[in-house]
């Protein structure tokens, strides 16, 4: 974030990770010494609470979440009157969800893929219609893009996606990291649940508790009662958090 003359960037333009990863390796007063305006892009979380709040405490300043495409451009931002999620530009694009199996539109809030100008994108999102206080558009992507199609995966009958996840285990103050395994228990996916613990979290007592309330928060949120286990981190990672959480193979 300094240059060889010592000034400081002002704006930075980034996935959310890797805002992360270099926000890990910066001077602990970076934001008290020049404010710096993020734009996030390429991954979900910057319309995660728990990730756009430690990147704007990381640099200081606003972060905006922006989704663009290779073939379009800019399609939407995060808005300045309120949080979780992104308006879409309504006036540019014609904009439609379509069911996951079907052609069929979705309702507002029904989760299924985005279609821009007749073309499906692969990303997913939940629509919602509406006039918005700072009147940019009325067209709204709660909680942003949320993921990629061929990143959902079915768990008894849960359809999931690595931000259901991030949602959810991020916000735990005991938790560093975490990672996700998917395995087959008889015919049905199963997902466990690696978290990276806290350094602070030494003790047994403190990691079994973490554990405990993971399990019961996204049981309570996604409806699963899922295996979660304290690990450590991969020997390849430093200490950031890892660039997107994918749902990996056992």
């Amino acid at each position: 974030m300094v240059d060889a003359q010592g000034a400081y960037a002002t704006v930075l333009v980034s996935t959310p990770m890797a805002a992360l990863r270099l926000a890990a390796g910066a001077p602990a007063d970076l934001a008290r010494k020049r404010p710096c305006l993020v734009f996030t892009t390429g991954e979900s979380g910057g319309s995660i609470d728990v990730i756009r709040r430690d990147i704007q405490h990381a640099f200081g300043g606003r972060c905006v979440d922006i989704y663009a495409r290779r073939q379009t451009g800019v399609v939407g931002s995060s808005c300045s009157q309120r949080a979780g999620g992104i308006h879409l530009n309504e006036s540019r694009f014609e904009l439609d969800v379509w069911q996951l199996e079907t052609d069929t539109p979705c309702a507002d809030g029904e989760l299924g893929q985005l279609v821009i100008n007749g073309q499906p994108t692969g990303d997913l999102v939940r629509l919602s219609h509406g006039e918005c206080v700072c009147g940019s558009s009325r067209t709204w992507a709660i909680d942003g893009v949320l993921g990629r199609r061929d990143e959902l995966v079915s768990v008894r009958g849960h359809r999931l996606l690595p931000s259901d996840f991030e949602r959810v285990i991020l916000r735990h103050p005991g938790v560093a990291d975490f990672r996700l395994r998917l395995y087959t228990s008889g015919q049905e996916n199963e997902v466990a649940v690696l978290i990276e613990a806290d350094a602070a979290m030494a003790s047994e007592s403190d990691r079994a508790r973490v554990e405990a309330e993971i399990s019961e928060e996204l049981k309570r949120s996604l409806g699963l009662r899922l295996q979660c286990e304290i690990v450590p981190p991969p020997p390849t990672r430093s200490g950031a958090r890892a660039a997107r959480v994918p749902i990996t193979g056992s």
